[in-house]
């Protein structure tokens, strides 16, 4: 869908609602822009991808983790 990728499933929640989940990377990956819409089940979104995206991010080298 236009550069994006597109993940779809239900809300645990409440099986009759449909999460819509885009994601846009730009060339290496190195930023992507994400966001989400939930609608009724046997429904679609009403925009396009770019009007949902309201989270960047970026990657990272190395993540540290500690464990307590």
């Amino acid at each position: 869908m236009y550069g994006t990728y597109l993940l779809n499933g239900a809300d645990d929640d409440d099986l009759s609602t449909a999460v819509w989940i885009f994601i846009t990377p730009n060339k290496n990956w190195s930023k992507i822009k994400i966001g989400y819409t939930k609608t009724d089940d046997n429904s679609e979104p009403k925009h396009q991808p770019y009007y949902y995206q309201r989270y960047t991010a970026t990657r990272v080298s190395k993540v540290t983790a500690i464990v307590h």
